[in-house]
């Protein structure tokens, strides 16, 4: 029984790695048409989290959405804390996915 639900649970996890890579990949090409995303307004509603230098927990809202020089998916957070593609959680794509579809933000090409 515990193998059936280790394969279940390792499934489960390539799912939720996949479908996040796919919404990645999707938010990229939503920001690369209509441009970065900035001005972020959602009175206070969703919050990134990270782990400061000293491993203490942090919220802030966002402020920024943006494709880098480098192509890869950049998050600016409220105090200014830098989120990168790599670090990206199921939770930080799935704000960003509600940021694109609530239109919560400036975007720097017009609509």
């Amino acid at each position: 029984m515990i193998n059936k639900q280790k394969a279940w649970f390792n499934q489960a996890e390539w799912k939720i790695q996949d479908a996040v890579k796919e919404a990645i990949t999707t938010i990229k090409e939503h920001l690369s048409e209509f441009g970065n995303i900035h001005n972020i307004d959602m009175e206070d509603l969703l919050f990134g989290l990270y782990l400061d230098e000293d491993d203490y927990g942090v919220a802030a809202t966002y402020a920024k959405i943006e494709i880098y020089c480098t192509g890869e998916l950049l998050v600016t957070l409220s105090d200014g804390h830098t989120i990168y593609e790599a670090d990206l959680t199921a939770n930080t794509v799935i704000h960003i996915l509600t940021i694109i579809k609530e239109q919560y933000g400036t975007y720097s090409k017009p609509l």
